[in-house]
């Protein structure tokens, strides 16, 4: 396994995928100097197909809700960078007029998940508009005997996932 990891730089580098201090490095038995600054340039890569237009089903000043649909990965990781919920959050300019979650003090740039749901799960999905409205919330963790999650507030219990 090192032996392959070791192959597939020596190929990047050859390739021209490497810069060393702004130049691009093609000699894979360059000796670095001290402080260098070495950058590895990634080639574009096509995302696996994945729904990602949100539907916004409530929205206040401390909150919104929105209906993740099952494929959407929430947070990104390996081939899922921007077919995302947290990607489609930070893209939405919600500085519009319309957009609630713009006018408090404490806003966030952009609304940010409570919680998490799997890849290949749908349902309600919420996320808080502001650093305030995170502190009275708490997700409790455990699964009830019915087998569902509870995301807990002031005493009062609302069913996220079934």
């Amino acid at each position: 396994c090192c032996i392959v990891a070791l192959c597939r730089w020596i190929k990047r580098i050859r390739d021209g995928q490497i810069t060393v201090d702004g130049e691009v490095a093609t000699d894979p038995d360059m000796i670095l100097r001290e402080g260098s600054k070495l950058v590895y340039h990634r080639l574009p890569w096509q995302e696996p197909f994945a729904p990602h237009l949100l539907d916004v089903l409530y929205e206040d000043d401390d909150m919104i809700a929105l209906n993740k649909p099952s494929g959407l990965q929430v947070l990104p990781k390996g081939l899922f960078q921007q077919r995302t919920v947290l990607a489609q959050l930070q893209l939405k300019d919600w500085k519009m007029p319309s957009s609630f979650c713009s006018k408090r003090k404490d806003a966030q740039s952009h609304p940010v998940p409570v919680h998490r749901l799997g890849r290949g799960t749908s349902g309600l999905f919420l996320c808080f508009c502001s650093v305030h409205a995170q502190k009275p919330w708490s997700i409790d963790t455990q699964l009830s005997s019915s087998g569902c999650k509870f995301l807990f507030t002031d005493h009062q219990s609302v069913k996220l996932v079934v």
